[in-house]
C-alpha cells in the first residue's frame, strides 16, 4: 500500500462521495421502475461496505491505516503482517516458530522492527540484536542492555533444577559451541562437578583454576587439558570476561521488553555462548516459572539464527540451539528466528514453523523448502518491501509497510540502574568509564599474575614434596 499526498487523497474522496451519490440515483430510478418497490437492503450495504473497503484506505494515509489496523487487531491478540494489495495480512500471536528470510537489503530488518512495534505492546519481549542494528529504533521503548557495560551473567549459573542436569547440559552447550571432542567433554564434566563441589557456584575463572589442578596421568591428558584452558581462558577476559562476570537478575530479562546488543562481542564463539546460555536461561525460568499453555507469555527474537539453529544432516543429532527451540513452545513461548538463507538453517525448525516470511531469495534457496508446486511468483521478482509468506500451506505475496516510530520508553521501577545511551553521553562521563576500564583491567592483569604464582608455588612444592 503507497503513501499518497493530501491532494490526491481529497481528489478520492470527491470520487467517492460521487460514486455514492450515483448509487443512491440509482435506488431512487429503481424504485421509481419497479412501482415503488425498493431493492433488498441488505444488498445495498453490502455494495456501499464493499465500495467504502476500497476506497478508505486509498482516501486515508498509510500510517493511519497501520495504526487503525493495528489497534483493531491487537484486541484479538494479533498483529498485521503487511498487505496484499489493499487487504491486511494478519499474524495470530500463538507459541511456536516464525522463520524469516532473506538477502542483504531485501527489507528484512524492516520487518523485523515492523513486527516489534507490535508484539512489544502485547507480551514482553526478548531480542537478541546480533549486528546491533536495532539499538538505534527500539532504544526508545525497549531497555538496552549491553554485555560487559550495564549487563553481566554467569554462565554456569544453575537456577532451577537437578545439578547433576545441568552440568550435562553445560557440557553439550559448551561441546556445540566449541566443537570439542568427547575427551574434552569428559574433563570438563569432571571439572564442573569438582568445581560446584567446592565452590558452591562457581565462575569461569574458578572453573580454571580447578582445570589447572586436575591430575595429569598422560601426554594426551596434559593435550586435553591445554585445549580445554584455551577455549575457555578467553572468556575471562577482556570484553568477554566482564560480560561473563555475573551479577544480574536475569529474571528482570523475561518480564519486559528488553535487547541485549551482540555487536560488543569480536569473538563468534562469544556470541554465540552467550546467546545459548540466555535461552537457557530462559528455558529455566519457563519450565520452573510457568505453566503450560498454549497463549504467548513471551517473545524472543534472534537475529542471525544460523548460528544457533545450525543446518544439519538428517542422520546427525540435534543441537542443543534445536533442543532449546522445540522444548520451549510448550510454555507460551514465540520465537521469531531470523537468517538470511533457509539453506544454512536446521529443517526441522522450518518444518516446525507456523508462518515462514521470505523476502528475495534465490529460487534453490524457495524450492529446497519443498513449497507448494503450483505458485507462480518467481522469488527473484520481489522488491524491497515485499516478501512471500508460507500460512497453513498457502503461499502469498505481501507488502510489509515501513516501521513507525514509537514513543519512548519508560523505565520501570523494578530496576534502579538507569541505562543510558553510549551516544548522549557527556565527555566527563566518557572519561570516567575509560579511567574505570583502566583500573578494571590493570586488577584483572594483577589477579591473573597473583594465579599463575601461586600455581608456580603449587608445582614447587609438589616437586619437594616428591624429592622427599
Amino acid at each position: 500500500m503507497k503513501n499518497t499526498n493530501i491532494p490526491t487523497r481529497i481528489l478520492w474522496s470527491i470520487i467517492a462521495l460521487m460514486v455514492i451519490f450515483s448509487l443512491k440515483n440509482i435506488k431512487f430510478l429503481s424504485y421509481i421502475g419497479n412501482g415503488g418497490t425498493l431493492l433488498s437492503s441488505y444488498k445495498e450495504y453490502i455494495l456501499y461496505l464493499f465500495i467504502l473497503c476500497i476506497l478508505i484506505p486509498i482516501i486515508l494515509s498509510k500510517n493511519v491505516m497501520i495504526n487503525l489496523y493495528r489497534k483493531i487487531f491487537s484486541k484479538g491478540g494479533r498483529i498485521l503482517l503487511g498487505f496484499s494489495g489493499i487487504f491486511p495480512v494478519v499474524m495470530k500471536l500463538e507459541p511456536g516458530h516464525v522463520c524469516l528470510f532473506g538477502s542483504t537489503g531485501s527489507g528484512k530488518s524492516n520487518t523485523v522492527k515492523f513486527i516489534l512495534n507490535q508484539i512489544s505492546r502485547l507480551t514482553p519481549t526478548l531480542v537478541l540484536d546480533w549486528h546491533g542494528e536495532y539499538y538505534p529504533y527500539v532504544s526508545n521503548f525497549f531497555k538496552v542492555l549491553i554485555p560487559g557495560e550495564n549487563f553481566a551473567i554467569n554462565p554456569l549459573y544453575k537456577a532451577y533444577g537437578d545439578l547433576t542436569e545441568h552440568i550435562e547440559f553445560l557440557v553439550d552447550l559448551f561441546g556445540d559451541v566449541y566443537k570439542l571432542s568427547e575427551p574434552q567433554k569428559y574433563m570438563l564434566k569432571v571439572a564442573l562437578t569438582e568445581a560446584f563441589n567446592k565452590y558452591g557456584e562457581p565462575t569461569i575463572r574458578e572453573l580454571l583454576h580447578v582445570i589447572e589442578r586436575l591430575p595429569i596421568r598422560s601426554f594426551y591428558d596434559n593435550e586435553i587439558k591445554m585445549a580445554l584452558r584455551r577455549r575457555l581462558s578467553s572468556l575471562s577476559e577482556g570484553r568477554a570476561g566482564k560480560a561473563f562476570g555475573g551479577g544480574y537478575d536475569v529474571n528482570v530479562l523475561f518480564e519486559e521488553n528488553v535487547l541485549i546488543d551482540l555487536s560488543v562481542f569480536r569473538s563468534i564463539y562469544s556470541r554465540k555462548l552467550f546467546v545459548l546460555i540466555l535461552l537457557k536461561l530462559l528455558y529455566d525460568y519457563a519450565s520452573h516459572l510457568r505453566p503450560i499453555s498454549n497463549k504467548v507469555l513471551h517473545a524472543t527474537v534472534i537475529e542471525e539464527a544460523w548460528n544457533i539453529i545450525p543446518y544439519r544432516r538428517l542422520d546427525s543429532q540435534p543441537s542443543i540451539g534445536e533442543r532449546i527451540f522445540a522444548e520451549l513452545r510448550k510454555f507460551g513461548e514465540l520465537i521469531i528466528a531470523v537468517s538470511q538463507f533457509p539453506s544454512e538453517t536446521a529443517k526441522s525448525i522450518i518444518k516446525n514453523s507456523r508462518i515462514v516470511v521470505m523476502h528475495r531469495l534465490h529460487g534453490k534457496e524457495i524450492e529446497s523448502m519443498g513449497l507448494p508446486s503450483n505458485y507462480n511468483i518467481n522469488p527473484l521478482d520481489l522488491r524491497v518491501g515485499e516478501a512471500l509468506v508460507l500460512k497453513d500451506g498457502k503461499l502469498r505475496k505481501i507488502y510489509i509497510p515501513k516501521a513507525i516510530e514509537r514513543e519512548p520508553y519508560l523505565e520501570s521501577t523494578k530496576n534502579k540502574l538507569r541505562f543510558v545511551d553510549r551516544k548522549k553521553r557527556t565527555s566527563a562521563e566518557e572519561s570516567d568509564m575509560k579511567e574505570l576500564n583502566l583500573r578494571l583491567e590493570a586488577l584483572e592483569k594483577h589477579v591473573m599474575k597473583l594465579t599463575e604464582s601461586i600455581t608456580i608455588l603449587e608445582k614447587e612444592v609438589v616437586k619437594i614434596r616428591n624429592n622427599r
